[in-house]
């Protein structure tokens, strides 16, 4: 398992996974307007210029099969997001993105 920030060609996969844990577990619960603007913030193009103008760091956990967890972490140290896949959950990812999370936010000054 590596922790690792995301490049720019891995966009695409965080915005899917993302999707995919929003969909599964709160979409439903969501007004279509929230949903609107959350996908609008989560198309690649825009994780991309977040990561691009040091808006944000994009940070994600996988293994040889692919990015498995993902979050956004924005400047000034809010965090935009955390998504595990639904079939690695209950495994330590989440706990491997918050410690990478928390490692960020300690060196923002």
């Amino acid at each position: 398992m590596q922790i690792r920030p995301l490049t720019e060609a891995e966009m695409t996969s965080a915005s899917q996974l993302v999707r995919q844990v929003l969909g599964e577990h709160v979409e439903a619960t969501y007004p279509e307007e929230a949903k609107s603007a959350f996908y609008a913030f989560i198309e690649p193009e825009n994780l991309n210029r977040m990561r691009a103008e040091n808006e944000a760091i994009l940070i994600g956990c996988g293994d040889e099969m692919g990015l498995h967890a993902c979050g956004l972490i924005r400047s000034g140290g809010h965090i935009g997001f955390l998504a595990v896949e639904p079939g690695f959950q209950r495994r330590g990812w989440k706990h491997c993105c918050m410690h990478s999370v928390r490692h960020v936010l300690n060196s923002i000054p």
